[in-house]
């Protein structure tokens, strides 16, 4: 380029003509646009940075979340598998031990030791759908609306007296107690049947037994809960707790 004024050769960067020594206008605003674009390119800079510094702690707390949901998700399928595994190896014992445990249960029922009974068939998972225990599909049933009334009673007696709500629980599982101790027509050989007939007619004693006991009903109010209605059971029951408090 040329100086404007001498015509010498000079070169964009030169601020004054080294030939006249007079101000090169132009490269003058060569420089203040440089500065400007030199301020706008630290800015964007900045900018880029900070935008790159978000995204790389969004990146990570996804990173994150994405390694607890597959640890989530594998402890879940462990989990399954393992109950999977579990239940599989206790239908395998039920069935290879079959004869072992029905005389066990027929033990614990000739002992008229229904909780036992229970609790044998909770941790095995024995259930009256299982081939070889079919016939005990009933009691099964009625062993375990017993011991669910008799642990709701004991720790009603034991920790939450006041409680309402947990007096309304134990009386629902009175309730079931009477429903899971009823005689229905059944398909059932006789002998299964009649086996029914005694055990229900012991769990509803043992019942009445604890009522007197511990709720302080009386012995024709005990007889006659098996013709109540559910609500009247309730009451009743209520009623001789109150009074008994």
């Amino acid at each position: 380029m040329k100086c404007e004024y001498c015509k010498g050769n000079l070169s964009l960067t030169d601020a004054y003509c080294p030939h006249c020594g007079r101000p090169n206008v132009q490269a003058q605003q060569h420089i203040r646009d440089m500065d400007r674009y030199q301020g706008d390119f630290e800015d964007t800079r900045k900018s880029v940075y900070s935008i790159a510094a978000k995204y790389k702690e969004i990146v990570t707390l996804v990173v994150i979340l994405a390694g607890l949901l597959f640890a989530i998700a594998l402890l879940a399928v462990i989990g399954a598998s393992s109950y999977s595994v579990k239940r599989t190896v206790l239908d395998v014992r039920a069935r290879h031990d079959q004869k072992e445990y029905r005389e066990i249960l027929d033990g614990y029922l000739e002992d008229e030791d229904f909780l036992s009974f229970s609790a044998f068939c909770s941790a095995r998972r024995l259930s009256g759908y299982d081939e070889g225990y079919k016939d005990y599909a009933g009691i099964i049933q009625a062993c375990d609306s017993y011991y669910y009334f008799y642990s709701s009673l004991m720790q009603f007696l034991n920790y939450e007296k006041t409680d309402g709500h947990f007096q309304e629980w134990m009386t629902e599982n009175l309730n079931e107690v009477y429903k899971r101790t009823e005689i229905k027509e059944s398909g059932a050989s006789q002998d299964v049947k009649d086996r029914e007939r005694e055990v229900f007619e012991a769990i509803r004693n043992q019942t009445g037994v604890l009522l007197e006991v511990y709720c302080g009903l009386s012995r024709e109010e005990v007889q006659s809960l098996p013709d109540l209605t559910n609500a009247q059971r309730s009451v009743l029951l209520e009623e001789r707790i109150s009074h008994g408090e």
